[in-house]
């Protein structure tokens, strides 16, 4: 399948790292990850420690969760839910 010219693999791949952290709300080796999303194990490496360096993560020996700051993407509301 070919991919639109605009579209970024880097960041579909960070989210989906993003997704799986989300949705099992328990600190998460990296070996874990790559095997819930598919992605290879350098991927996931690369994706945790660029959300680590910019606070969306943190770690602690193997483990990695995310932080409070990735509340910040839902702190105020969506225009499509707004009162009009």
């Amino acid at each position: 399948m070919k991919t639109h010219p605009d579209h970024v693999t880097a960041l579909e791949r960070g989210l989906d790292v993003l997704r799986v952290m989300s949705n099992t709300g328990v600190p998460l080796t990296i070996t874990t990850i790559a095997s819930v999303t598919g992605l290879p194990r350098a991927t996931v490496r690369r994706s945790l420690m660029t959300l680590e360096r910019t606070g969306y993560a943190r770690k602690g020996g193997a483990l990695y969760w995310l932080t409070e700051k990735v509340q910040t993407f839902r702190a105020t509301p969506m225009p499509s839910e707004r009162a009009a």
